[in-house]
């Protein structure tokens, strides 16, 4: 009787191992891909044969990667669908050597060792099968339907303005990000939770927005939204727009494989703020998004946050193509009315009762610092009864400003009467009578190395009718064939709007901005004087 254990013990534990050893080390799965697309599994480009992948069978779930040229990627888990076949050996096994052991008697030595084999030989099989280390433990599912819907950012046109996403903020802490658990693919698939839990792999992230900002920006400029080739006279307000962006929240959902506690694979599903500004940093546009990101692998507890990462850029993706597509946005992105408004303002007559200032200290006199709530620019008299000229972008954010002129007083009571957003400037009126207003050159572009001064508030409002001295070192032309001054001389935060004059006190340009960067100094930029005429509609 003993002889009859031994052979069952050997013929189950044969039984099991050959199941083992001769299990399929690759798995064919059933895939409706397109010519046009092409597959990576695990960044490896694969090639369907008949409709059919084939993927080598491990303990670990693959990434699929589907690419399709105008389109974003789309990611889909190769998961493990089901347990081994054998198990249900096993668990007969079991059962019969229990039902033997059960009805053996004192008497039955050979049924009870039979019984007792049976239940070992089972018993070792379900090791084999369940336990991670076995090829045979569990198949990948049958086949994959690959997601239909494909999200795509149109490409530029040329009637289509520029975009470029400033930054991306994250407002939110990832351990109060709830999200679904789920026991394995097929419980995903048919939506069986195993439990609702905060998402506990934040100690393993750090979400570095710059990523998400330059991977955007990365796609935008492949599509030709971002000219990389002209950085410094690009901007134009009919041909830029800005957009920033804030994740509100998260949701995320974890695939736990069954044979491998360790690995599974994430879905993101992100909600986001996204807003549009013209280029001189005014909100014009807003609009929520919540988008779902694909299924992104990961292959142990170390590259979940990898995984994370990857699937808040996928969702990401989406709700940028969702954006830019949406109506609004396309409308904007088209919009070019404000050069029709300006060309259509009526011609405004100013004068200069009292003269025109006629040396450099009067010169002062004729300039003032404009405030807001959180800043401060320049800006000049250009009529004796208030009339103000200063930089667009100085009004742009906070339209409710103050003035101070050269000798302290400040107006509360300042009206915008019109401005040049093509070409950064506004016109404002204080009530106020009896000033020498700068006179505007008429003598065109300024001779370079000619002598210039600037006049305005650099830095702090404690510095106004600071007066620096330098050169015109150029004239620069800009993308939309208008020109600007280059100068040398000292210009600061704050300078904005401010007046660059001649040694006679003659405005010859208008302070617009400045270079900025390590080891750049002495390059700052004027609107030439004879445009605020032109831009403004202004006779004087």
């Amino acid at each position: 009787m003993k002889r009859t254990f031994l052979l069952l013990l050997i013929a189950s534990f044969m039984l099991q191992s050959c199941a083992n050893i001769f299990a399929p080390s690759n798995h064919e799965i059933d895939i409706n891909s397109r010519k046009k697309d092409v597959l990576l599994v695990d960044g490896t480009k694969v090639k369907p044969i008949d409709g059919k992948i084939t993927v080598k069978v491990d303990k670990s779930p693959k990434q699929l990667t589907i690419q399709t040229d105008g389109y974003l990627d789309r990611n889909v888990a190769i998961a493990h669908h089901h347990g081994s076949k054998l198990i249900w050996v096993d668990v007969g096994m079991i059962g019969a050597g229990i039902l033997l052991s059960a009805t053996s008697d004192y008497n039955s030595e050979g049924r009870a060792l039979a019984g007792g084999g049976l239940i070992t030989g089972g018993i070792y099989g379900l090791f084999f099968d369940i336990f991670p280390f076995s090829k045979r433990k569990s198949r990948y599912q049958g086949s994959i339907n690959l997601p239909k819907k494909q999200e795509k950012i149109p490409a530029k046109t040329d009637d289509v303005k520029e975009i470029y996403v400033e930054k991306i903020e994250v407002d939110v802490d990832l351990d109060d990000s709830t999200g679904k658990i789920y026991a394995g693919l097929k419980n995903f698939q048919k939506n069986r939770t195993y439990s609702t839990s905060t998402y506990k792999g934040s100690e393993k992230l750090e979400l570095d927005n710059t990523i998400f900002t330059d991977v955007l920006n990365e796609s935008l400029s492949e599509l030709g939204y971002i000219d990389t080739t002209k950085t410094l006279f690009k901007s134009s307000y009919d041909n830029n727009l800005v957009i920033q962006a804030l994740i509100e929240d998260f949701e995320i959902d974890q695939v736990i494989t069954r044979v491998n506690f360790r690995t599974g694979f994430l879905v993101s599903e992100v909600k986001t703020k996204w807003e549009v500004l013209d280029i001189y940093g005014k909100a014009i546009y807003e609009k929520t998004t919540k988008t779902k990101s694909g299924q992104h692998v990961y292959k142990g507890s170390t590259d979940q946050g990898d995984a994370l990462r990857n699937s808040i850029q996928d969702a990401l993706n989406v709700a940028l193509s969702k954006f830019i597509n949406s109506k609004d946005v396309q409308t904007l992105l088209r919009d070019k009315s404000s050069k029709t408004e300006e060309e259509s303002l009526p011609v405004l007559r100013l004068s200069a009762e009292n003269g025109y200032a006629k040396d450099l200290g009067e010169a002062l006199n004729a300039n003032v610092t404009i405030k807001g709530k959180d800043f401060h620019g320049s800006g000049f008299f250009v009529s004796s009864d208030g009339y103000i000229v200063t930089n667009y972008h100085v009004v742009a954010k906070d339209e409710k400003v103050s003035i101070v002129t050269n000798d302290g007083e400040e107006f509360e009571n300042v009206e915008i009467v019109r401005v040049s957003r093509q070409h950064d400037l506004a016109l404002l009126k204080i009530n106020t009578v009896g000033i020498k207003p700068l006179k505007v050159s008429t003598k065109g572009l300024p001779d370079i190395a000619q002598e210039v001064y600037a006049i305005g508030t650099p830095t702090v409002t404690d510095l106004s009718q600071t007066l620096s001295k330098g050169i015109v070192s150029g004239i620069r032309k800009m993308e939309d064939g208008t020109k600007a001054i280059q100068t040398d001389a000292s210009v600061n935060a704050g300078n904005s709007g401010g007046a660059l004059v001649n040694k006679n006190a003659e405005l010859i340009g208008v302070v617009s901005s400045k270079l900025r960067g390590f080891g750049i100094e002495g390059v700052a930029f004027g609107i030439p004087a004879d445009k605020i005429k032109k831009y403004l509609k202004l006779e004087f």
